[in-house]
């Protein structure tokens, strides 16, 4: 599995003590700076991540899935923190 490399997220939208925050824009931010290269705009099947509109996965298996990796999908513990892994996993 290849090394991660940090990215930058939207700070407009990352800041959680906000008033405005909205975790859905953060995880939008957050999916597009890690996850779109592979699974596609949207989450609708990329060049080699599976489509992630179909998933049927609970909210436990997402949250794992993105830390620990599944398959040949690197895990993203050691880059992306509780929050952006929390908003990713809910967008």
């Amino acid at each position: 599995k290849k090394k991660i490399d940090k990215q930058t997220v939207d700070v407009a939208v990352s800041n959680t003590n906000d008033a405005n925050y909205d975790v859905i824009k953060h995880g939008e931010s957050v999916y597009t700076a890690y996850c779109q290269n592979c699974h596609g705009k949207g989450g609708t099947n990329g060049a080699v991540g599976s489509d992630l509109t179909t998933t049927q996965a609970d909210e436990a298996t997402k949250l794992a899935q993105i830390k620990n990796g599944a398959g040949s999908m690197p895990g993203f513990k050691n880059v992306l923190n509780e929050q952006e892994i929390i908003a990713v996993a809910t967008y």
